[in-house]
């Protein structure tokens, strides 16, 4: 089992409510140049899963949105220190993380983690990761947890079956 990227079980019946929304809404906002808006709870609560686990750890909900051609670098973020993000629209975008041993001229040991249509990820937001966005404008909704880590919510999730 890795400790970067892991799937759950769970398929999202949210995303075309999601995408919707991302489309429609004048609401963004860009702090620290990622491009993002607020997902309204009640969108969560059509989703059991997804809403529990929120709930469980006080997570926060927000779609990032990525232009085409475009590149996040690699980074490890300021106070999220995990998330479950669900691709919502841009699957031809790559998202990579850097297992230690990297310098900053060279990133090495590098993972493709590819999103599956649908599916929920859990992410380490404190190993670096990196998103190349190729055509098509990237919408992604995160669940931003800043007082749980990784380790915690895979533990959790694993012995609630959320994960195999």
């Amino acid at each position: 089992m890795n400790n970067v990227f892991l799937k759950f079980e769970q398929k999202s019946s949210l995303s075309a409510l999601l995408l919707g929304y991302a489309l429609k809404t004048e609401n963004w906002s860009a702090p620290n140049g990622l491009i993002m808006t607020a997902v309204p709870d009640m969108m969560l609560n059509f989703d059991p899963f997804l809403n529990n686990l929120k709930q469980v750890f006080n997570g926060k909900a927000v779609i990032l949105k990525m232009n085409p051609n475009s590149i996040c670098r690699f980074h490890i973020d300021g106070i999220r220190l995990a998330s479950i993000n669900l691709l919502l629209d841009g699957f031809d975008s790559n998202f990579y993380f850097s297992t230690p041993g990297s310098t900053a001229n060279l990133i090495e040991n590098v993972v493709e983690a590819k999103y599956e249509p649908d599916t929920y990820y859990l992410v380490n937001s404190k190993e670096k990761h990196s998103v190349i966005n190729k055509s098509e404008t990237r919408y992604l909704l995160s669940v931003e947890f800043t007082e749980h880590d990784f380790a915690t919510i895979r533990d959790y999730s694993i012995e609630n079956m959320f994960i195999k």
